[in-house]
């Protein structure tokens, strides 16, 4: 079916692996590992095709389908270790973007895939510092394969904001989760975790802390004392850890203000379900002049979803006949797609099932992606290609960044307003969202109230500084995804 659509006179965006840290730390030494696997046969720099070890299984039995809606069995046979990692070799050889960046190692020096697979990638930093590959990961098949089919994972419903991770810490609820455990307890945006289990989450043990704000399975019993926003004395809850179905659009309203009616909607995941919500969203909001979409917790996902989300916003007149991304892969794949055999072509804005001003601060930056590789049980998930945008820009992977200027690469047109943990998403009141409307209205980047030096101002229940915190993304919602046809 096509996808409705409006046009926006003008879009704001709002932008922004964390578990707890211990004090101090280190390292120290344990019994060597076995010794390795002998006549490996590795030459370096000559790679086999990986069709030659692929479902060549160490425990055979474990892999299958990702793609299939139903995750159903592949056939594998017996086979070892060296044949999985020579297959990880040939692979990342064949479809790494930065390929001849990875230093050849022997596989059969490793009795691990996993740790094998986690040398496989480039060493190299970013423009700022940081690693350039930051979205090199495994994955239980099985479980990648839930969390690509659907919005579902475990959890209590409330998304963590890890002000500070080491002591002294500090943890605020960012947003929550409707029908869920956390709002069920009556749980909010600004609700300050004070204890996990008895721990105090300022200094205490940070392994409790983690098993308690992070269950690793269903079921799971852990007891919170959370200090609510606007109030004084602490309280008590128990949740236990349920399948939690996500809701990927949230708050969606129209607000009224005397320059026009401006839409308002937080979009976090790009996942498949991800599609009808924002068609419904873009529904509510047909007629509105502006749209605010606040993605400053969105987690990325598949890019057919983004693009959908575009058409939505632009409309098919200024979208008809545009480029919304091609893919760039590896120099051995100028023109055909390395995983499908296809000939690459620019990725289109898509129709079926503007001035952007950037409110917030410097986001993650995804500029890369990948297939998902399932072997012997473990899918895999390196970087194989980039997104570029019409004009062939795309490369951002230290983030957009609000400015004064549109650079038309890196620097956004915006204002840098840091997260108001103190009010709830969709209140113009809320830092971002205040900064916004007064964007739309035509007074440029303001200072908050509250925030400007010698403001006295307050805004009501305002029990800490506005900042951002950490959230914790999966790695698999930390990157665009392809899929296979």
């Amino acid at each position: 079916m096509n996808i409705i659509s409006t046009h926006i006179r003008s879009l704001v965006l709002f932008s922004t692996l964390i578990t707890l840290a211990a004090c101090g730390g280190g390292s120290g030494g344990g019994l060597a590992n076995p010794p390795p696997p002998v006549g490996s046969g590795w030459q370096q720099g000559v790679f086999l095709d990986e069709s030659t070890f692929a479902l060549r299984c160490a425990t055979p039995g474990n892999s299958i389908n990702i793609f299939a809606n139903d995750c159903r069995a592949v056939q594998d046979v017996q086979g070892t270790v060296l044949d999985e990692n020579n297959f990880l070799r040939s692979w990342s050889n064949r479809t790494y973007l930065w390929y001849d960046e990875i230093v050849d190692r022997d596989p059969g020096l490793y009795n691990d895939p996993l740790e094998y697979f986690g040398l496989l990638k480039t060493t190299a930093p970013s423009p700022t510092g940081a690693p350039k590959d930051k979205f090199h990961f495994t994955q239980d098949s099985q479980a990648h394969c839930q969390l690509a089919q659907g919005g579902v994972s475990a959890g209590y419903g409330a998304t963590w904001s890890i002000i500070a991770a080491s002591p002294p810490r500090q943890i605020i609820i960012a947003y929550t989760e409707p029908n869920t455990p956390a709002t069920a307890n009556g749980l909010l945006r600004g609700a300050e975790i004070l204890e996990v289990d008895g721990v105090a989450v300022v200094d205490g043990d940070a392994g409790a802390l983690n098993a308690g704000l992070f269950p690793s399975g269903l079921g799971e019993s852990h007891t919170f004392t959370v200090l609510d926003p606007e109030s004084a004395v602490p309280r008590s809850v128990t949740m236990i850890s349920q399948a939690i179905t996500l809701a990927m659009v949230q708050n969606t309203q129209v607000i009224i203000t005397p320059t026009g009616d401006v839409g308002y909607m937080t979009f976090n995941l790009h996942r498949a379900p991800a599609e009808q919500e924002l068609i419904d969203a873009i529904n509510t909001l047909q007629g509105v002049d502006d749209l605010v979409l606040d993605i400053r917790y969105n987690r990325g996902g598949f890019l057919v979803i983004a693009s959908q989300m575009a058409y939505m916003i632009a409309g098919p007149a200024q979208t008809a006949g545009r480029v919304f991304e091609t893919t760039q892969f590896n120099d051995k794949h100028p023109a055909t797609d390395p995983i499908t055999g296809q000939p690459i072509e620019p990725y289109p804005f898509i129709d079926e099932t503007l001035e952007v001003i950037q409110i917030g601060q410097t986001t993650s930056g995804k500029p890369y992606g990948w297939y998902a590789q399932e072997n012997c049980g473990t899918t895999y998930s390196t970087i194989q290609f980039r997104g570029v945008n019409e004009v062939n820009y795309g490369d951002y992977t230290d983030g957009f960044t609000p400015s004064v200027v549109d650079d038309g690469e890196a620097n956004v047109l915006g204002c840098q307003v840091a997260d108001d943990l103190s009010q709830q998403l969709g209140n113009p009141d809320e830092n971002r969202l205040e900064v916004a409307l007064a964007f739309q209205a035509g007074q440029g980047c303001i200072a908050p109230v509250g925030t400007a030096p010698g403001d006295a101002a307050a805004k009501p229940g305002m029990g800490f500084n506005a900042t951002d915190g950490d959230i914790y993304r999966s790695f698999f919602d930390s990157n665009r995804i392809l899929g296979r046809p």
